[in-house]
Parts: structure tokens; C-alpha cells; sequence
């Protein structure tokens, strides 16, 4: 899965797009990759099992309260 939106300006305030968000317990992917410019993957709550998985990103590729 790849955002294909255009990177935000620099100094920009919510205009992020995010590629994923996962918002359920008990997900799992496995062979795929999530590729995007900025917030990528929003882990928002739930247990996600991720493997031969990856995630590209630039700044705060990562972000939420979920565990992994």
C-alpha cells in the first residue's frame, strides 16, 4: 500500500496523509509493505502481528497506541 499524496510544505500543521490505520485487535499482515512521505502507519489501539512486512516513511512513520 503506498500514499501517493504530495509531501506537505515544510512547517505544515495536519496535512499528514496516512497510508494505514489500524484500528481493531488482532490484525495481521504478512508480505506487504506500507510506503508513504509522512505518518505512514497510524497504530491506533488493538494488538497487530506484522512479519516480512516493511514500512517506509520520513517523519513519524510510526505513531499510535497500539502494541506490535
Amino acid at each position: 500500500m503506498q500514499n501517493t499524496s504530495p509531501s506537505p510544505a515544510p512547517g505544515s500543521m495536519g496535512k499528514q496523509g496516512v497510508a494505514l490505520e489500524i484500528s481493531s485487535d488482532k490484525a495481521a499482515f504478512y508480505r506487504c509493505s506500507f510506503l508513504g512521505y509522512q505518518d505512514t502507519l497510524y497504530n491506533r489501539y488493538g494488538h497487530h502481528y506484522f512479519k516480512d512486512f516493511r514500512i517506509k516513511g520520513n517523519i513519524d512513520f510510526i505513531f499510535g497506541d497500539g502494541q506490535s
